[in-house]
């Protein structure tokens, strides 16, 4: 299990659920603090805006402005014990905690036959078909 993957999926899970997001100090650079004073690790003189973390934060922190995704009410679509299936407005989060990834089909999703969905993480598309989407996500990921 990639512990980064875990945490990416995390922060989209706070971002993309009802309520106000939390991401906590050092969360965007992958620290994992420590004892103390190791807790506090000093994020000024090591901030790495290129790193995949604060990279992939950048990318669903702009979508959920653009879409505002606060003003639409969570919708679960499809769960199980390793994958979460939901939408908030026209956005679709999927996330699963499997280490050897997802590959399937989400029912009841609620875009129009031929609307194209592409993750921003990831960077593949596909097309919904009759109320479902076919997701493939590597291992411990978001989409």
């Amino acid at each position: 299990m990639c512990i980064r993957d875990s945490l990416i999926g995390a922060l989209v899970f706070s971002l993309f659920y009802k309520g106000i997001p939390i991401v906590y100090y050092g969360d965007e650079q992958g620290f994992g603090g420590g004892r103390d004073p190791a807790n506090r690790e000093i994020l000024w003189k090591h901030m790495n805006r290129n790193s995949r973390i604060y990279q992939a934060l950048a990318k669903v922190i702009d979508v959920r402005k653009k879409h505002r995704v606060w003003d639409h009410p969570y919708r679960d679509l499809w769960h199980t014990d390793s994958m979460l299936a939901f939408t908030r407005g026209d956005v679709l989060i999927v996330l699963t905690n499997r280490g050897q990834g997802l590959n399937m089909d989400i029912p009841n999703v609620p875009f129009p036959n031929g609307a194209r969905i592409c993750s921003v993480l990831e960077g593949g598309c596909t097309t919904v078909n009759n109320g479902r989407a076919h997701i493939s996500l590597g291992s411990n990921q978001s989409g």
